[in-house]
């Protein structure tokens, strides 16, 4: 599957999600928990080269391992289009697969599927991550988003080494307007202070966590 993700990240200290859920409704939004489930745990494997070129031009490959022995293992590779003040702008290509959960496996079944896009060789696991995550729904009009509020630790694969990140809510836009994106986002930095813009992946703040 591919698909463009345009979003706004912030980082939230002291905060809780209820907080900022009510004060967009009191200022006329509408949300709605998603249907997906509630605080769900999510693994993921980080991979990069020796030289860390992908972190060094916001670029992301990682593999999210399954849930259950059932189901199947995901692999993603995000693209950089467009950063600015606003918002990011990402092409997003992935696809799932079974086995294990090596690069090899996943650079086998990715390369068989999207032959033409290229992929830096000598891909290695750097970092992992633990990521528990609630969903929302925000309508504004015509507008729609998704919200969701992280709370991630990031692990060191080479000695088990654990850091918290920092709580970060996202808002992606499902089927709105860059304009309506903005005009939410600035309604967010003016609630409370401890709500800053952020324009670092989950994987820039957890690799520079053990540089």
């Amino acid at each position: 599957m591919v698909k463009q993700e345009i979003e706004t990240i912030f980082l939230i200290n002291n905060i809780n999600n209820k907080e900022i859920i009510n004060f967009l409704k009191e200022n006329g939004y509408q949300v709605n928990q998603s249907q997906k489930k509630k605080s769900q745990l999510k693994k993921y494997l980080y991979f990069d080269t020796p030289n860390k070129d992908l972190l060094k031009t916001n670029y992301i490959f990682r593999i999210r391992l399954k849930k259950s022995e059932k189901g199947e293992h995901k692999v993603t590779y995000k693209i950089p289009i467009e950063q600015n003040n606003d918002y990011i702008n990402k092409k997003e290509i992935e696809l799932k697969f079974m086995g294990e959960p090596t690069i090899e496996n996943a650079l086998f079944k990715f390369k068989k599927q999207y032959p033409r896009v290229k992929i830096p060789k000598d891909l290695k696991q750097v970092v992992n991550l633990e990521k528990a995550r609630e969903t929302y729904h925000l309508v504004d009009g015509n507008n729609l988003f998704e919200i969701t509020f992280d709370n991630a630790v990031a692990i060191n694969p080479l000695n088990g080494e654990k850091r918290l990140l920092p709580k970060e809510m996202e808002i992606e836009i499902l089927k709105a307007s860059i304009e309506s994106l903005i005009k939410v986002k600035k309604l967010i930095l003016n609630f409370n202070r401890e709500i800053t813009l952020c324009q670092k992946s989950k994987y820039q703040l957890a690799t520079e966590m053990f540089l």
